[in-house]
């Protein structure tokens, strides 16, 4: 892989064991460092099975997977922090691997496995949140579970340079495998869209009925822009009834 910047490689060395044929060969995460001076930095522990996957814009942050135990853990390197195991937190998961990270670092993206439970499930990583499931993530935290009804997520691949876009496959409620595309509404929801000192549905309908065109806004209303992605449409009213129905944001 190679940061956004073009600044750094990263990947996988391979040491082979001349002395017995038997033996695996080794693999260790690292980075190269292209600028002048060059510089390499190992990243994982030697021997046993490690590579980096991605690395944020200017490489100061790796992700990847290591061996512990017999086991791939998915792991977050920076040059100020180290090497950071992210699975910590999740009950019952087996193996971890970690496929991306957005361009500061802060969110990563990838599939666990859990003994006894058949194939793979995706997961997401940021601080604030520690390592947990993304299809519980997105239905529970995010308010996205009705959206989300039927589907199982089975690994999350990529993730945007924001952080709030990740691609993936998943079997939807058909059971039929099927990429997916989530992304992360960045909402407060409170927003008195009228400015009446209430946010409650008449904030929702009113910005619904502005939107297509049977009522006027007052001069003092906002701009109907909740989610601040520089579109006022009907996805704005949808958050915002959703909200005051249910507390949640929404996805």
């Amino acid at each position: 892989t190679i940061s956004g910047d073009g600044t750094v490689v990263a990947g996988s060395t391979r040491r082979i064991n001349t002395t017995d044929p038997f033996a695996s060969d080794q693999y260790t995460g690292v980075l190269i460092r292209t600028g002048a001076p060059a510089s390499t930095t190992v990243v994982t522990p030697e021997g046993g099975q490690a590579g980096v996957t991605d690395l944020s814009f200017n490489g100061s942050v790796a992700v990847g997977y290591l061996s512990e135990s017999f086991t791939l853990r998915a792991f977050r390197w920076s040059a100020d922090q180290g090497l950071q195991l992210l699975q910590e937190g999740l009950g019952g998961s087996d193996s971890s691997y970690a496929r991306a990270v957005s361009a500061d670092g802060s969110v990563v993206v990838g599939d666990y496995l859990t003994f006894g439970v058949g194939g793979t499930r995706a997961w997401i990583w940021r601080r604030d949140l520690g390592f947990v499931d993304l299809l519980d993530y997105a239905s529970f935290t995010l308010g996205g579970a009705d959206a989300l009804s039927g589907w199982r997520l089975l690994v999350a691949t990529d993730i945007s340079a924001d952080g709030k876009t990740i691609v993936g496959q998943g079997l939807n409620p058909a059971g039929v495998e099927q990429a997916f595309l989530l992304r992360i509404v960045d909402a407060t929801c409170e927003y008195d869209y009228n400015r009446d000192e209430n946010i409650d549905l008449l904030d929702a309908q009113q910005m619904a009925q502005v939107f297509v065109g049977t009522l006027n806004p007052s001069p003092e209303w906002l701009d109907g822009d909740l989610n601040f992605d520089e579109s006022f449409d009907l996805t704005d009213a949808q958050l915002l009834a959703t909200f005051v129905v249910t507390g949640t944001c929404g996805v």
